[in-house]
C-alpha cells in the first residue's frame, strides 16, 4: 500500500510543482526525455507502479525543478 500512495504523490507533487512553474505539460516533458503521454499518465495516476526507466526520468524531473 505504501508503493502506491507513493506513486500518487509522486503524481501530484510532479502536477503540482509543474503548475507552480507555470510548465505545460507538453514543455516538461520535451525539458525531461519524459515522453508527454507518460507524464500525463503519471500525474493521473494510471502508471501505478513505476519500472527502473521511469525511476530515471523522475530523477531527470526532480533536478528540472531544483
Amino acid at each position: 500500500m505504501a508503493d502506491k500512495q507513493t506513486n500518487n504523490l509522486l503524481g501530484k507533487k510532479i502536477k503540482n510543482l509543474r503548475l507552480k512553474n507555470n510548465l505545460s505539460r507538453d514543455r516538461l516533458a520535451r525539458k525531461t526525455d519524459v515522453p508527454y503521454t507518460t507524464l500525463i499518465k503519471i500525474e493521473i495516476n494510471i502508471i501505478k507502479k513505476l519500472s527502473f526507466f521511469y525511476k530515471q526520468n523522475n530523477q531527470k524531473i526532480r533536478h528540472f525543478f531544483r
